[in-house]
C-alpha cells in the first residue's frame, strides 16, 4: 500500500522515465491508476525468467518455497527492522488462539486512534462491531483502529495482549522479533525475514486467516450510516 501510494505521487515526467510505466495523466490516488500500476507490475514480475539477478527496493527479502523449505532468494535475512502492518498476522493468531466469542460486539474507542503517526480511519469512535469483523478489517484493509480494538478486548486489556503476541513469537521460534502493539503503528515492532517466514508459516495454518486475507473486498454497515461502506484488500495480489 505504501509503494502504491508513492506511485500514485509521482509526476508524469518521473513516470516517463520508467521503462515500466507509460506516462499518463491523473489525480494522485486515483483507483484507475492503482489498478494499473498494479497490472504493469504483475506483467513484469511475469517475465522475471531467474536468468538476471532480481532488482529488489528490499534492503532485506526470503522466498521461501513453503511445502519444500527451499530457499530461493534471501538477502539481509537476520537483520532486525520494522515490520509495520505484517504484526497484524500476529494480532490474529493470538486473538484466535484465545478462543474469544467471533460475534461478541465491541466498540472502537479513543484508546484506538492513532496519536502516533496520525493515521486516518474509516471506523469512527462509538463505532460498533463484531470481533469477527474487526478481525476481518485488520487483515483484509489494514484497519488500526481495528487491530487496536482487538488487543483492548483481550483479557488483561492491550500490556496481556502484546505479552501473548512475544509468547507466540518465541513458541514460534521467533528469536529475533519483539511487539509492543498490535497494528504495527509503532516502529518498535521488529523482527527479520528470517522470522517472518515462520510467523507467516504458522498464520497460513489458520482457515480464517487463509479465507480474510484471499477476500477481495467486504461491505460493511457502520451504525448511524444509511449506506455500507466498501473495504477493499490492501494486497494488490
Amino acid at each position: 500500500p505504501m509503494a502504491l501510494q508513492a506511485a500514485g505521487t509521482k509526476t508524469q515526467k518521473q513516470l516517463a522515465s520508467g521503462s515500466n510505466y507509460r506516462a499518463v495523466k491523473y489525480k494522485s490516488g486515483s483507483r484507475k491508476i492503482q489498478q494499473r500500476i498494479r497490472a504493469q507490475k504483475a506483467v513484469a514480475v511475469d517475465r522475471y525468467d531467474g536468468s538476471t539477478p532480481l532488482k529488489l527496493a528490499s534492503a532485506k527479502a526470503l522466498v521461501m518455497n513453503q511445502l519444500t523449505g527451499e530457499v530461493l532468494y534471501a538477502k539481509n535475512t537476520n537483520v532486525p527492522t520494522p515490520i509495520a502492518s505484517v504484526t497484524k498476522l500476529m494480532t490474529a493468531m493470538v486473538m484466535l488462539d484465545a478462543r474469544l466469542p467471533l460475534n461478541e460486539t465491541m466498540v472502537i474507542s479513543d484508546e484506538d486512534v492513532d496519536y502516533l503517526k496520525g493515521t486516518t480511519s474509516r471506523l469512527s469512535v462509538g463505532t460498533m462491531l463484531t470481533r469477527g469483523e474487526l478481525l476481518q478489517l485488520a487483515l483484509m484493509a489494514s484497519e488500526n483502529r481495528a487491530a487496536s480494538a482487538i488487543g483492548r478486548h483481550y483479557p488483561g486489556g492491550k500490556p496481556a495482549f502484546v505479552q501473548a503476541m512475544n509468547v507466540k513469537a518465541q513458541m514460534l521460534g521467533m528469536e529475533s522479533t519483539r511487539f509492543v502493539d498490535s497494528t504495527g503503528l509503532d516502529s518498535n515492532n521488529m523482527s527479520t525475514a528470517e522470522d517472518l517466514v515462520k510467523m507467516v508459516n504458522a498464520a497460513y495454518h489458520y482457515p480464517e486467516i487463509r479465507q480474510v486475507t484471499t477476500t477481495t473486498s467486504q461491505e460493511v454497515t457502520l451504525y448511524g450510516r444509511q449506506n455500507p461502506l466498501n473495504f477493499v484488500n490492501t494486497n494488490a495480489l
